[in-house]
């Protein structure tokens, strides 16, 4: 059994309507897929946004999370994998502080290895599997969170049950390699009949290995992130308008 620790970095731009805000999550980042071992990791994000009201106030939205997420190799080719994740969101709007936290969805599934390390030539080889996870909604979910003068993405969960398909593909050498990871999730209706749009999400990645010493490296990386999320529609099927 390996234990992976590392330290990741994250400078992000990102573009969002006042409304949604930080409904933008980060996927993955993918560089665990070519360590083959049985992993236990913690991962922090901190995002902000800021917005001014049509009054003039100023509306400051805070969202952290921390989650735990492991993987076990059942075999030489299949993996499970989970990750939870604790979080903490905050609002300040005049003398005004709204702030939720607790557990968030708890989401398990399946990795298996279609191609492990398939040398292309002298120096390069492939790398592809196929993943699946389940997300058990055992967060928190307020279908009337607006009553707290809060947007839906401050809920601690959607309410809903999902499931999703993640193709990933590594072309690596002994130092450096490009990650490709796909991500769609099917989301169930919520209990109150809402229903959130399904996410899509695209990552491409190079990145450098710099070994240290015969125990530490350092992995700076590079690369590309786009996110699509689909319309929500409302319990008779009537899409929401300012979503998607």
């Amino acid at each position: 059994l390996a234990f992976c620790l590392g330290i990741l970095i994250q400078i992000a731009h990102l573009n969002a309507c006042d409304i949604c805000g930080c409904s933008i999550s980060y996927s993955n980042m993918g560089l665990l897929t070519n360590l083959h071992r049985n992993q236990l990791g913690f991962r922090h994000s901190n995002s902000s946004f800021e917005v001014q009201t049509i009054s003039g106030d100023l509306v400051k939205d805070r969202f952290q999370s921390f989650e735990i997420n492991g993987a076990y190799y059942i075999n030489s080719k299949l993996r499970l994998y989970a990750d939870i994740n604790f979080l903490n969101n905050t609002r300040k709007e005049s003398d005004q502080k709204n702030a939720i936290h607790g557990i968030g969805d708890l989401k398990a599934g399946f990795a298996y290895e279609l191609v492990n390390r398939k040398l292309l030539n002298d120096s390069y080889k492939l790398y592809f599997e196929i993943a699946s996870q389940i997300k058990f909604p055992i967060g928190k979910y307020n279908a009337a969170i607006h009553e707290l003068n809060l947007p839906e993405n401050f809920n601690l969960s959607n309410g809903a049950w999902g499931i999703n398909t993640n193709p990933k593909c590594a072309f690596s050498n002994a130092i450096n390699g490009i990650v490709l990871n796909a991500n769609y999730t099917f989301l169930s209706n919520s209990k109150n009949g809402y229903k959130f749009g399904n996410p899509f999400q695209l990552q491409a990645l190079y990145y450098y290995e710099a070994k240290m010493n015969d125990a530490f490296k350092i992995i700076p990386f590079a690369g590309y992130y786009f996110e699509q999320i689909g319309s929500d529609r409302y319990k008779n099927n009537r899409t929401v308008e300012g979503t998607g």
